[in-house]
């Protein structure tokens, strides 16, 4: 069997309710020439009953469990199972526009040279998210990054050792990363990620929460 040419990395965690909305708009790509690693964090909700069904009509899609671990190890553990060369990611919360896959897979081979391209999201719900650097300030969205438009080679993955081990922030902090290392980065003409701030209990959202608690004292 040929390797397909992405793997697609979705890291989970107690998100039953949203999975099918984020895997389908992967399979309702125009671009079908990839491999789903879907990892689920050590959930405790109906997260291995929605995946059951949906990778018995789909066996592109590869289930792992994993205990709770946090993130950073949960996509590094996607990653180690990656065949692809190129590898990519999707949030359970979030979802692919049409042409994310076939345009970034044609810029990718036209543009050989390129270890890793990143680019930016269409927001649904507050545009405003912590920032990286400092956690007491939120920044608008289009100033940060988002591993779900990162587009990695995976021996470019694999020279840096995944994502760092962060509570927050590891997506900026593999792009750093990678920069001081050298690899070749560019900004993706394609803005077909929609990016959804609308949980309550994403780490966003409880980091948002815990700046007003801190600010009344």
């Amino acid at each position: 069997m040929s390797r397909p040419f992405f793997s697609i990395v979705l890291p989970t965690f107690n998100r039953a309710h949203l999975l099918p909305r984020a895997i389908q708009s992967v399979q309702n790509q125009d671009f079908q020439d990839w491999e789903m690693i879907v990892v689920d964090d050590g959930s405790s909700d109906a997260t291995a009953q929605v995946l059951q069904k949906i990778i018995a009509e789909d066996p592109r899609i590869i289930p792992l469990f994993n205990p709770h671990q946090g993130l950073s190890k949960t996509r590094n553990s996607g990653i180690h199972l990656a065949q692809a060369p190129f590898v990519t990611f999707i949030d359970s919360d979030d979802e692919y526009l049409p042409g994310h896959l076939s345009q970034h897979a044609n810029y990718l081979r036209e543009n050989q040279e390129i270890d890793m391209v990143h680019g930016k999201v269409t927001v649904v719900g507050d545009p405003y998210v912590p920032d990286a650097r400092d956690t007491t300030k939120v920044i608008h969205v289009s100033e940060c990054t988002q591993p779900g438009t990162f587009f990695i080679k995976k021996t470019t993955l694999e020279s840096c050792g995944g994502f760092p081990t962060k509570e927050f922030g590891e997506d900026s902090a593999l792009l750093e990363l990678m920069e001081k290392k050298g690899f070749r980065l560019a900004l993706s003409p394609y803005q077909t990620y929609r990016y959804y701030n609308t949980e309550p209990d994403s780490m966003c959202n409880q980091l948002k929460r815990k700046m007003k608690d801190d600010s009344r004292g």
